[in-house]
């Protein structure tokens, strides 16, 4: 799977332009402040349906644009599909709009999945030291690639969820509604841990297995989920059951707390290296490169899973890394297939398909400047 071209326009403090990225690395580079993430943003947009910076749409716009508009041509399959996603400001607030082929795209959980691709940023790190929440995005995203059916799984488990909270806080609480809420949630929870605990687990034989051949160390890396209901069942059913036991058990405290407190949105996965929590022990430079790592393993099960390999953007990949380190990363990439790297240090460009720099928004390809249009 690759990106053929690209068309930007009103995105951020980028020139509207259309190039084609090469199959291979795609670097930007550039001072702080001149674009090169913004168009890693951009390009990733187009196959995420949001932004990997922030949560505010409006901030993808351009300030003296009405809408931020990027169109892709994506070769999947041997088959060239276009996207086209557009944020626009409207009287009313801002409007994203995505679509597929010309046909409107009506929930963003409908394209998830589709461009298989894979996104590290600075963000990233809270996969080793944030928050739980953190890391249920991380493995509920690699999820929803790998695994098409529980990406519903996981919106129905919600949808009971917040049915049962405000069941919850009612004034009257329903008694028989609580009880069907919790075997609903059970039934979905019994899905969603399952898939989580074999993904954790293949996800941690991974990142080892890539962290040794990478940096040459033996070290041992692991990966352990912690739900919020302890089981050691692996047969759907049983683990069902001993949920729907440990909801029951907790009826109190959630009527007391006017809140759901157990279950796969508690849940958790904790990092060791050589046995000890990467949260608590690990240097700095030891946490950026395990929350790489594990982008990067993910990436492999997203292509083992689907038989394509994805899109992979890397914002800032390079800090923490001496120059063997970023030599022996570059090395990897160039063997994944389309890459786009936004970094302002330096590295050997020798496995660099192309280069662009980037300069107060505007994109210079270095390699081959006659593949740049501003139309």
């Amino acid at each position: 799977m690759f990106i053929n071209r690209i068309r930007i326009s009103g995105f951020r403090n980028i020139k509207p332009c259309v190039f084609s990225p090469s199959k291979g690395i795609n670097l930007f580079t550039g001072e702080n402040s001149q674009g090169k993430s913004s168009f890693l943003e951009a390009v990733s947009f187009i196959a995420n349906g949001r932004s990997f910076r922030t949560s505010r749409d409006e901030d993808m716009i351009n300030y003296d644009a009405e809408a931020a508009v990027v169109e892709a041509e994506i070769c999947q399959s041997d088959k060239f599909v276009r996207i086209k996603a557009v944020v626009a400001r409207k009287p009313n607030g801002v409007i994203k709009n995505i679509s597929l082929e010309g046909k409107t795209v009506k929930a963003l959980s409908e394209f998830v999945g589709k461009i298989s691709n894979s996104i590290y940023s600075r963000d990233d790190i809270n996969v080793a030291i944030g928050s739980p929440a953190a890391r249920r995005y991380f493995i509920d995203r690699l999820l929803s690639f790998s695994d098409p059916l529980y990406l519903q799984s996981l919106k129905r488990y919600e949808h009971a969820m917040k049915q049962k909270n405000q069941a919850l806080k009612s004034a009257h609480l329903n008694e028989d509604l609580l009880d069907i809420l919790n075997l609903q949630m059970s039934e979905y929870a019994s899905e969603i841990q399952l898939a989580r605990t074999k993904a954790v687990s293949i996800l941690s034989e991974k990142a080892e297995k890539l962290y040794n051949r990478l940096f040459e160390t033996e070290i041992h890396m692991s990966a352990r989920y912690a739900p919020s209901v302890h089981s050691s069942a692996t047969d759907k059913n049983i683990l069902k059951n001993e949920i729907a036991l440990a909801f029951k058990k907790a009826a109190g405290y959630e009527k007391a707390r006017k809140l759901s407190l157990l279950g796969p949105h508690r849940d958790d996965f904790l990092i060791y290296i050589n046995n000890r929590p990467v949260k608590f022990y690990a240097s700095q430079g030891q946490q950026k490169i395990t929350s790489l790592i594990f982008r990067l393993a993910e990436s492999i099960i997203i292509k083992e899973s689907t038989n394509t390999s994805p899109i992979i953007f890397m914002d800032d990949c390079y800090s923490e890394l001496d120059d063997m380190r970023r030599i022996k990363l570059t090395e990897y990439l160039a063997e994944q297939g389309q890459t786009f790297i936004a970094s302002g240090e330096k590295t050997d460009e020798r496995l660099i398909a192309s280069k662009y720099q980037i300069k107060n928004g505007e994109i210079i390809d270095e390699f081959n400047p006659d593949r740049i249009s501003k139309k």
